[in-house]
């Protein structure tokens, strides 16, 4: 895809806990979650904590933030604290059910184009802004951001592009955001909130390129008019793509045929373009795609067999692994090859297949034994989990408490 190219609709389906939200692409469903439809986000969240519990065996302090349960504390360097001291951190992770939310006191504030990170003055570059030219460009405008000697920043990959002064415009936002946290910091009690990040359907929406969403359609009249007016206050220019679902007796679900591209997703075995079959497998430890050939086409040689139907189940992987969600560690056992220039250019086509993933996805490369490893950044359900939500009758935070296993 284009940088800018609106190619993306996005579904938003209300219900009375929950928002389930789809991406299509071209009709295709690449994504699918389900977000909490009135609890604040607790992720990013920058608050007070009170320290209650230091363990020298974990290297770690126990935290109450006020966010209904514990934050865990990792102590690096020799650090030290005293039970009762009372600390500014930002909660980064849903924890297990022993050590809670993860904490950090390395704060980070997201905007669409920026990252402002106080504690590190670095100023880089996301990785995936590989044209030198734009590279250029944007760090002589990193240069001139409000702050520099007192801050750091990372221009995301959605700043390539934008103009210098709608970053410069969020540059100031985020100093200004920071200004005010480090202000109340000093008179804020154990337990308050000093940043409460947006609602999940808006950071979804912020974190996928600007000029990529066609529109986004809600089959939730209140919904519809609650998420055009948080876009009005944040993201005005989204506006004019929001619209509210009304297509006769066709619900969202039917007329996007989400219903039978979840069904098709949830199966064993998926589909190759080009011949074959696909079989992803979950374990606790990590998530297994095995590559399958199918029956053999006419007199193909097999080594050329191998590569396309490899090929193909590269470009299908990559856009299993967003729609099912998977994360941490991933390992595909492809066709086998003799030739190693089919083998390099395979894992060259999965990195350029993984580039548009907005989790950080990592192709580390290939075993003795023909394995080809991956890790997946994880920062929500993966899809079977959010199915059975979206299904079930508990509130968002009784699920979690549930499933806490698919966080660690």
């Amino acid at each position: 895809m284009k940088h800018n190219e609106a190619t993306y609709i996005i579904t938003v389906q209300a219900r009375a806990e929950t928002l389930s939200v789809g991406l299509l692409e071209q009709g295709r469903l690449i994504e699918y979650e389900v977000f909490p439809r009135h609890s604040l986000p607790v992720i990013d969240r920058v608050c007070i904590g009170k320290v209650k519990e230091v363990s020298l065996t974990l290297h770690a302090a126990f935290l109450d933030c006020g966010a209904g349960k514990s934050g865990f504390l990792p102590l690096r360097g020799g650090r030290k604290l005293a039970c009762g001291e009372e600390l500014l951190v930002q909660i980064v992770k849903e924890g297990t059910q022993d050590k809670g939310y993860l904490l950090t006191e390395k704060i980070s504030l997201s905007g669409k184009y920026l990252v402002l990170t106080p504690f590190d003055r670095r100023v880089s570059l996301s990785s995936k802004i590989q044209n030198p030219e734009e590279r250029a460009r944007l760090h002589r405008l990193a240069s001139c951001l409000p702050n520099l000697k007192q801050t750091g920043y990372i221009l995301r990959t959605d700043a390539q592009g934008q103009s210098d002064a709608d970053i410069q415009r969020e540059a100031e936002e985020l100093v200004k955001q920071w200004e005010t946290i480090r202000r109340r910091a000093p008179y804020a009690t154990s337990g308050s909130i000093l940043y409460q990040p947006m609602p999940p359907v808006l950071t979804y929406i912020k974190n996928l390129p600007t000029g990529s969403i066609q529109k986004i359609v809600v089959d939730d009249t209140a919904y519809y008019r609650q998420l055009k007016d948080a876009l009005q206050s944040t993201y005005p220019a989204l506006t004019g793509i929001v619209c509210h679902h009304d297509q006769g007796r066709f619900g969202i679900q039917e007329f996007y045929k989400l219903t039978s591209q979840l069904q098709r997703a949830l199966a064993k075995r998926v589909p190759l373009r080009k011949g074959g079959f696909l079989v992803i497998e979950q374990t606790e430890a990590m998530a297994v795609i095995d590559v399958n050939s199918g029956s053999p086409a006419g007199r193909m040689d097999f080594e050329e067999l191998a590569y396309s139907t490899n090929c193909a189940a590269a470009e299908e992987i990559a856009r299993q692994m967003r729609l099912h969600n998977l994360s941490g560690i991933i390992v595909v056992d492809f066709i086998d090859m003799r030739r190693e220039e089919h083998k390099t250019a395979l894992l060259d086509l999965l990195r350029k297949a993984t580039h548009s993933d907005p989790r950080r996805t990592t192709i580390h490369g290939m075993t003795n034994l023909g394995l080809v490893e991956i890790s997946r950044q994880k920062k929500s359900l993966p899809l079977q989990v959010s199915i059975q939500l979206e299904a079930g009758g508990q509130s968002y935070e009784e699920f979690l408490e549930d499933h806490e296993e698919n966080y660690d």
